[in-house]
């Protein structure tokens, strides 16, 4: 049911309004969806390579229940687990903090960009 009701809320790149998402999705995620074996792992491999033309500091993978360095304005952090049930309490709570600027729901795991010169937004992602 969850899934469903994900899925319902969910989009993909048609519709998506910001370039680096657009980019970001169509270049990195959804090729990434598309392939066999560990979803987490590939995506973690790819943002990185992705990221090195941004010059983001880190891409750094940590568990939503852990303190978050949100000081930190070139960092993207790829949050797992973000389906458990202390996982979308923590997750809700952290997406309204003013530092993160761009939110990225994925079923599986959640992507929160600390990017200081954009408009908060927050994105549901799927498949396509």
């Amino acid at each position: 049911m969850k899934r469903l009701i994900f899925n319902w809320k969910a989009q993909n790149a048609h519709g998506l309004h910001s370039p680096l998402i657009f980019t970001l999705y169509t270049e990195v995620i959804n090729p990434c969806y598309q392939e066999k074996g560990d979803f987490g792992i590939r995506l973690y491999q790819e943002l990185s390579k992705f990221f090195q033309t941004y010059k983001l500091s880190t891409v750094e993978v940590i568990k939503i229940e852990d303190s978050i360095d949100l000081a930190n304005s070139s960092a993207l952090f790829v949050v797992p687990n973000i389906r458990s049930q202390a996982g979308q309490k923590a997750w809700k709570e952290v997406i309204k903090a003013p530092q993160v600027i761009f939110s990225v729901e994925l079923y599986e795991l959640g992507l929160l960009f600390m990017f200081p010169k954009a408009p908060k937004q927050h994105f549901i992602l799927k498949k396509s």
